[in-house]
């Protein structure tokens, strides 16, 4: 397992800055489907998903759903 320190990217919610996210190099580069997908926080708390290439760069952030409980889901 190699852990890697992805480059720092800007929050698409609040302009903040996405940064001290960890990964396992080799997963994401052995992955069968590119971009892997990573969940992240803004320094500011906003909850991401990340979009990570071969070449462990962000490639987008968007912002997660984020459900709280059970009792939010109506299926």
């Amino acid at each position: 397992m190699t852990r890697h320190l992805l480059s720092r990217h800007r929050c698409p919610v609040c302009g903040g800055n996405i940064t001290k996210v960890a990964v396992d190099g080799d997963k994401i580069k052995g992955a069968p489907r590119i971009p892997v997908l990573v969940p992240a926080y803004c320094d500011q708390g906003c909850f991401l998903v990340l979009f990570v290439d071969r070449n462990l760069a962000i490639r987008e952030a968007q912002p997660a759903l984020q459900i709280t409980s059970s009792e939010t889901f109506d299926g």
